[in-house]
């Protein structure tokens, strides 16, 4: 990837979430946001792959320098209105059965990132941007799917209220309808 291209995502995602929300979370008795999946990040800055769930991670690598500079990035979550910090969807805990981002590119090649417990998927594999769709795909094989993405930085307008014409967080089908 050029540093032109990073330089324009950089422009277009500073638009969005930045790395920190101005929004209060919904907090519960021991300091935490109310989440659906009970747990929450609480370790700052601490440069781990669980951290800060639903902020716009491609954004805040690019211009803080300070991890990988990702090309897709974000947070599957349990529910279409969580708050950032909130842990999110890696799968069906019941089965063990994992929920799939597939990314397709101009090559029309299917790219297959596997969310991390705490719900963060990211990759820094190289796409011939613009990706040309987005899907999650569920253990059952059900998927919600966004054509035509605009950037690779699903955060920054998968918000807990959604943005840019987003409805709200990056959500597994039946989770959060």
């Amino acid at each position: 990837m050029s540093a032109r291209f990073f330089a324009t995502l950089a422009a277009v995602t500073a638009l969005a979430a930045g790395c920190v929300s101005s929004d209060p979370p919904a907090v519960i008795p021991g300091g935490g946001p109310l989440c659906a999946s009970g747990r929450y990040w609480t370790r700052g800055d601490t440069g781990d792959n669980f951290m800060h769930p639903g902020r716009a991670c491609v954004q805040c690598h690019t211009e803080s320098a300070r991890g990988p500079i990702f090309t897709v990035a974000g947070t599957l979550f349990n529910a279409m209105h969580e708050e950032n910090e909130c842990f999110g969807n890696s799968g069906d805990p019941t089965t063990g059965l994992k929920t799939w981002i597939e990314v397709v590119d101009q090559t029309n090649r299917p790219f297959i990132i596997e969310p991390n417990i705490s719900g963060n998927f990211y990759t820094t594999h190289e796409f011939r941007f613009p990706l040309k769709r987005v899907r999650v795909i569920t253990p059952s094989g059900q998927f919600l799917q966004m054509d035509d993405p605009p950037s690779g930085d699903c955060n920054s307008c998968h918000t807990r209220e959604g943005t840019a014409g987003a409805p709200g967080r990056v959500y597994a089908p039946n989770n959060g309808r």
